[in-house]
C-alpha cells in the first residue's frame, strides 16, 4: 500500500534511487533530478542540467553514500 504519492512538474519518472541511510529520495524527471525528504514528503532541492532534455539516473555515491 502506498504511504505517499508525489508530482512533479507534470512528467513520468525515469528513475527513483534511495540514498543508503534512507533519509533521502531522488526522482529524475525531465532535465531535473528532485531531492525529498521521505519522512515529512518535503522537496529539499532541485538539480537542473540545462544542457540536457531528460536525465536518465542519479546515483549516491562515496564510502557512505554522500555524493549524488
Amino acid at each position: 500500500m502506498a504511504r505517499s504519492s508525489h508530482c512533479f512538474r507534470a512528467e513520468t519518472p525515469a528513475d527513483v534511487t534511495w540514498s543508503p541511510d534512507g533519509s533521502l529520495l531522488t526522482v529524475c524527471v525531465g532535465p531535473h533530478v528532485a531531492i525529498y525528504e521521505p519522512e515529512t514528503n518535503m522537496l529539499c532541492q532541485v538539480l537542473t542540467c540545462p544542457d540536457s532534455t531528460a536525465v536518465s539516473s542519479a546515483r549516491f555515491v562515496g564510502s557512505s553514500g554522500r555524493y549524488l
